[in-house]
């Protein structure tokens, strides 16, 4: 995930322990601006968690391979934000269910509407920038 901060990491990989699981904090891609009135240097870089088994070693396996850690961290970002955003449309999808039911009195128009949303929600893998920059449709019947 992109992140901005006015302080730069210290290092490319941090592991915290926490009991028998550490979590790895894979910084990438170092840009820097000077931003606002104040003149205050900013940075931005891609951040990335991954949990994993503790071990002794970690860092230095991690360091070592840093690409292929990199590539596992990033993978199991986009799949728990995927995750999420799919966990969220199926909420939506299941509180709009009972408007396409056959016997809900509900205008042809307005069903043509919510027809479109259910399909909207349904698009929402395909959207560009997914699972970043996603937009849920709005339903307004």
């Amino acid at each position: 995930m992109r992140a901005k901060n006015t302080i730069l990491p210290e290092s490319l990989v941090e592991i915290e322990v926490r009991g028998d699981k550490s979590v790895i904090m894979i910084w990438n891609g170092y840009y820097y601006s000077i931003t606002n009135d104040n003149d205050v240097l900013e940075y931005e870089y891609d951040i990335y968690l991954l949990e994993v088994n503790s071990r002794t070693d970690l860092k230095t396996a991690v360091m070592n391979n840093f690409d292929d850690w990199y590539v596992k961290a990033k993978n199991a970002e986009i799949d728990r934000l995927a995750y999420d955003i799919r966990e969220k449309r199926k909420k939506l999808l299941d509180e709009s269910d009972y408007l396409v039911t056959t016997d809900y009195p509900l205008a042809h128009e307005k069903l043509i509407a919510v027809q479109e949303y259910r399909q909207a929600l349904r698009d929402i893998p395909e959207q560009d920038g997914f699972p970043y920059d996603v937009v849920f449709p709005k339903l307004e019947i």
